[in-house]
């Protein structure tokens, strides 16, 4: 396995899965049940990594710093629960073929415990912050919107196709463990930024519940 920080820098890990997930089923390689759901719960989290990158670097675009040191903060904790997994907080290398290279502590599991409570609390204040302020609405409602026939042509994905109500989640194909876990795919129609801003939202949220899920499976 290579570094696929080159690839994506933010969601090192769903690189690193992409790769990995194809190998092993041209290899017909058996990943055990326990190590997918740890596959599962890390690219939720790098997920909760891009999404913050996104909504607060566009933040700051409108004119809206506060919001990007929060979460910025948040994104922080983060990396110091990945460092406290890993050893390393961006150049990552957790997978292998049909398995992975490291496990999961008590302290880990705990510490991802206490920031996924905290975190609940950080996406209201967030969602208080932006969604109820008059700039915000007024420079993202109706500004770029995409129409389907576009997105279909150039095949884009992610919450910029979702917000045009087309529920395309690669997740529903029950690759890895997401067919065992309990997930819903927001999806809104207005294919404008503003829907694209409460699709990432929302995701962060179901990220929470995925990652949670996925704790219980394996502490279960």
């Amino acid at each position: 396995m290579s570094y696929f920080d080159r690839l994506d820098y933010v969601s090192v890990v769903a690189q690193e899965l992409l790769f990995a997930s194809a190998v092993e089923k041209y290899m017909n390689c058996f990943v055990y049940l326990y190590e997918s759901f740890v596959r599962v719960m890390l690219a939720e989290l790098f997920r909760i990594l891009n999404h913050c990158l996104a909504i607060t670097t566009h933040a700051i675009d409108i004119g809206l710093f506060t919001t990007m040191l929060w979460f910025f903060e948040e994104r922080e904790k983060i990396y110091v629960l990945l460092e406290l997994l890993i050893g390393s907080r961006f150049h990552l290398a957790f997978l292998y073929i049909g398995r992975n290279r490291f496990d999961i502590s008590h302290s880990f599991i705990e510490s991802l415990l206490q920031w996924l409570l905290n975190f609940t609390r950080r996406l209201a204040e967030l969602f208080n912050t932006l969604s109820y302020n008059n700039i915000w609405q007024k420079r993202l409602h109706n500004v770029g919107v995409i129409d389907r026939e576009t997105l279909l042509y150039f095949g884009l994905s992610g919450p910029i196709i979702r917000a045009s109500g087309i529920a395309l989640d690669f997740r529903l194909f029950g690759y890895e463990t997401y067919s065992l876990t309990p997930f819903n795919t927001y999806t809104a129609f207005a294919s404008d930024c503003l829907d694209r801003y409460l699709c990432r939202f929302n995701e962060m949220l179901e990220s929470g519940r995925i990652i949670y899920s996925s704790l219980f499976s394996l502490c279960g």
